[in-house]
């Protein structure tokens, strides 16, 4: 009898070691920064026009997301060669949060203002049962086919986007891909 108490106890208490070496491994194995989408991506910047393809392209790259409102960030991008702050507004869609321009920059780029399609109530006064954020925005506020530059993958922790430069009078796109690295 003696023995079988033994084995018992020194069951339980191996069991025990291998539960804690096990919770603490996953603990640290998954960084968790939050679901939030405010806080620093570094990342980097690459050329997706072949017209400037010989450009020197940065691999430190940051960007820094702050909310503003409900729906609208502050952006703050920069690198060596680079530094750009602007106002994004951002919506949920399934496992990302996707984004679109705003105000005078969202009327140059499609031809009307923000919210010109809403029929009262508010930006997200009338969503339908089977709308996400990002469909209602769709639905409400563009034509088939307009062009939307980037968006979080809330799952990977992750923020792309495309920034529509203009050099010398030659347009080109520079795509900044990053990582979120702290809130």
């Amino acid at each position: 009898m003696e023995t079988s108490a033994k084995k018992i106890v020194l069951t339980i208490i191996t069991t025990a070691i291998l539960l804690i070496m096990v919770a603490c491994e996953s603990s640290s194995d998954s960084i968790n920064l939050n679901d939030s989408i405010e806080g620093t991506y570094k990342g980097s910047i690459t050329s997706i026009t072949k017209i400037i393809s010989n450009e020197q392209v940065s691999d430190n790259a940051f960007v820094k997301i702050r909310a503003i409102t409900d729906n609208l960030i502050e952006v703050h991008m920069y690198h060596e060669d680079f530094d750009s702050l602007f106002m994004l507004n951002y919506y949920d869609h399934l496992d990302s949060t996707l984004v679109c321009l705003t105000g005078n920059d969202f009327e140059s780029r499609y031809g009307h203002m923000l919210g010109e399609g809403h029929a009262g109530g508010g930006m997200m006064g009338h969503i339908q049962n089977s709308e996400t954020e990002w469909m209602h925005h769709l639905n409400d506020d563009h034509n088939e086919g307009d062009e939307h530059f980037g968006g979080f993958n809330k799952q990977m922790q992750t923020f792309e986007y495309r920034f529509n430069m203009t050099r010398q009078h030659i347009n080109y796109d520079l795509l900044f891909q990053g990582q979120k690295v702290e809130n």
